[in-house]
């Protein structure tokens, strides 16, 4: 389990990160190539008032030019004009203090207003933000509900943080269910996760060669750590 427990850790400093810095599909990019100054994207948001245009302008914003003052001015606008995603990215510009000040309190209410515009990933954050006590509101009670609702809403990080409560609280069948759910989406962690589990036996057949397997793919998507662990297996 101590494996299993540094890989909470790294879970809840990783994945309450809602900004997430992946580059955008081609299919999320505008016409223009998506980024900078006068894109179409904020032009939609700015003059026909196109809140998911008004999502990307920030992501760009946020992602590309590094801009974070325009990145809350564009995921603002869409917050408040009930895009769900836009709440949740601008939750992590609170969480994080990026372009203002660094306000838990602030990230919670909004990540819980994107879960409820069913933003798995805003449920995910908030989720970790009331089991990991931060913010005010923050109550642990709410965690489990809210994390079920990210991982059945494909938020797969979610999944493995539900795997490993259950690994804690005795339930292997159930862990190592959630785990592999969570890597069949394509987490990292969750890959890392189940890697561990075949790697020492718990709750499944002890598998050294899958084991590799599914730390290799945890290093594929970016896990470090798991990166490591494969060189050291060879």
């Amino acid at each position: 389990m101590r494996v299993l427990s540094a890989l909470l850790v790294v879970a809840s400093m990783t994945s309450m990160v809602a900004c997430d810095k992946k580059s955008p599909t081609a299919d999320d990019k505008d016409e223009k190539g998506g980024k900078g100054k006068g894109s179409s994207s904020e032009k939609k948001c700015d003059d026909k008032d196109d809140m998911a245009a008004c999502v990307q302008a920030g992501k760009d914003a946020y992602e590309g030019d590094a801009d974070y003052d325009k990145a809350k001015k564009y995921l603002k606008k869409a917050c408040d004009g009930g895009e769900a995603r836009g709440c949740e990215l601008l939750g992590g510009l609170y969480l994080l203090g990026k372009g203002v000040k660094k306000d838990e309190d602030k990230a919670l209410e909004l990540f819980e207003k994107a879960c409820e515009g069913d933003d798995a990933h805003g449920c995910e954050a908030a989720g970790k933000m009331h089991r990991d006590k931060r913010g005010a509101a923050a109550d642990p009670s709410k965690a489990t509900k809210l994390l079920t609702k990210a991982c059945d809403g494909k938020a797969y990080g979610a999944c493995a943080s539900l795997a490993l409560d259950a690994m804690k609280n005795g339930d292997k069948e159930k862990g190592v269910e959630l785990m592999t759910k969570s890597c069949d989406g394509g987490d990292k962690l969750g890959c890392m996760g189940l890697g561990a589990l075949y790697l020492h036996g718990n709750g499944v057949k002890k598998d050294v060669e899958k084991a590799k397997s599914l730390l290799h793919k945890a290093c594929k998507l970016g896990e470090q750590s798991a990166c490591k662990k494969v060189k050291e297996l060879d």
